[in-house]
């Protein structure tokens, strides 16, 4: 979480922030509380090398094998962060593509009752970077509104894009 706080951190320094201070304030409380409650989790999975960005865009086909490619975030946690790809999210992966997601795995996420931490604190951090691209993209901007009103609000049913 440590780039969400530093995207608020820029954002309250910024002449004109995008964030109105409430949004900004509720992100903080928020991201607060789910730090204290991922230090507290006991990990059915242990701990281990986590690549920490593991979805299909970074598997590619070598020579018949599946090989992970972009280790930029590579660290040793909980091995569960590594299926936070599999989680029904804002994103809404079908149903079918996380079945056979934990499939190759070998272990369903969703089994464990945590889960809904790890897809909070991955939807939560995906914001940091809206923050960052709001003033100059009026698309993000748009964008950083929608999924800041639907985390306040807890409306599941809002589908995010993703804007580069």
């Amino acid at each position: 979480m440590r780039r969400l706080y530093e995207a608020l951190d820029i954002d309250v320094g910024r002449a004109d922030p995008v964030l109105p201070d409430s949004d900004r304030d509720w992100l903080k409380y928020r991201v607060d509380e789910l730090v204290a409650e991922f230090q507290s989790t006991d990990f059915p999975l242990g701990t281990g090398l986590v690549h920490g960005d593991a979805h299909s865009e970074n598997a590619v086909l070598d020579h018949d094998e599946w090989v992970l490619i972009d280790w930029d975030n590579t660290a040793i946690g909980p091995r569960e962060l590594d299926l936070v790809g599999g989680l029904p999210d804002h994103f809404h992966e079908t149903d079918e593509d996380r079945k056979r997601f934990a499939e190759a795995y070998g272990y369903n996420l969703l089994d464990w009752p945590g889960w809904v931490l790890l897809r909070d604190i991955a939807e939560f951090h995906s914001v940091g970077s809206y923050i960052r691209l709001a003033p100059d993209k009026p698309l993000a901007a748009a964008e950083l509104r929608r999924r800041v009103r639907s985390l306040r609000t807890g409306d599941r049913s809002v589908v995010w894009r993703a804007i580069g």
